[in-house]
């Protein structure tokens, strides 16, 4: 990619710098519109209904496996 940027500038000196300020701005217009990691972290837990662990859930996951499990298995 080096190469072919070295020769669009060759040919068409600004095409590196309009490249990256193009980059740039849609960096920033991005990063606007993606939660954060702190926006992330704030899903609602609850406990879950059989084992009392915290889920975003009704039933946790591991509780659900085991469920699965103990119908396959009979």
């Amino acid at each position: 990619y080096k190469d072919a940027l070295n020769r669009l500038e060759a040919e068409s000196p600004g095409t590196k710098q309009r490249f990256y300020w193009g980059f740039l701005d849609k960096q920033e217009k991005s990063s606007s519109v993606a939660p954060s990691m702190s926006e992330i972290d704030q899903t609602s837990l609850q406990p879950c209904t059989v084992c009392s662990q915290p889920t975003t859930a009704g039933t946790c996951s591991f509780c659900r496996m085991m469920a699965r499990a103990k119908t396959s298995i009979k």
